[in-house]
């Protein structure tokens, strides 16, 4: 699609406006009446800026079309490439795998389940203990990136301080931090250096009692 210029835009434009700019001071004389002025003027203001309207609708179409164009190519890369899907289109690796909790605090007697995330204020709640914790099974070994954790959104958010992201090891079955949080937080994302593991979990740094709303975890 071209986008061309009115032929002679610069004096064709100059010469309305000179025009528009005369009929206002015709009609501004004193006697005129002012349904006929406000007629005058609506149109002659109307002819000065028709080109640049048909300009501004040209650019708009061309844009438009650079936006389906770049759209187009993105979609048809991600049905080429899964690698390049996976980039710009993360799965969130803990949706749908099993949880299990150090602990469960009556009456919510929920130690376990399928999906570490809820619509509620939290998907788990246990016991004050010391350093509680919850595990996350990712089904096989999963190369991790990024973390998402969303805290309890009715309140006592202090709860889940400090929180350390731990991590198993492959090999020595022995549990590794990878990160922490020390401050608060409602939503704490975070990036880390690529670390692969089946079972993760998140652990409170101390005694207390332990809750969280949701857990994401991302290869990128």
């Amino acid at each position: 699609m071209q986008v061309r210029r009115p032929r002679d835009w610069e004096r064709r434009a100059e010469r309305l406006y000179r025009r528009a700019a005369r009929d206002l001071d015709a009609i501004a004389a004193p006697g005129a009446p002012d349904a006929v002025a406000a007629r005058h003027a609506h149109r002659s203001l109307a002819a000065a800026s028709r080109p640049y309207r048909g300009l501004a609708r040209a650019l708009a179409a061309l844009a438009a079309a650079v936006a389906l164009a770049l759209a187009l190519l993105v979609l048809l890369a991600c049905l080429i490439s899964p690698a390049l899907r996976v980039r710009l289109f993360p799965r969130d690796l803990a949706a749908g795998r099993p949880w299990v909790a150090s602990s469960a605090m009556a009456p919510y007697n929920r130690r376990s389940g399928v999906g570490p995330s809820t619509h509620d204020d939290f998907f788990f709640h246990t016991d004050p203990t010391d350093h509680p914790w919850v595990e996350i099974d990712l089904g096989k070994p999963r190369t991790i990136r990024s973390l998402l954790v969303e805290n309890r959104r009715d309140c006592c958010w202090e709860r889940a301080l400090p929180l350390d992201f731990e991590v198993e090891d492959l090999e020595t079955h022995q549990w590794r931090k990878v990160a922490q949080r020390r401050a608060g937080f409602h939503v704490w994302t975070h990036q880390i250096a690529p670390v692969t593991a089946r079972h993760v979990r998140f652990r409170l740094a101390g005694v207390g009692m332990f809750h969280l709303r949701r857990i994401s975890l991302y290869q990128w």
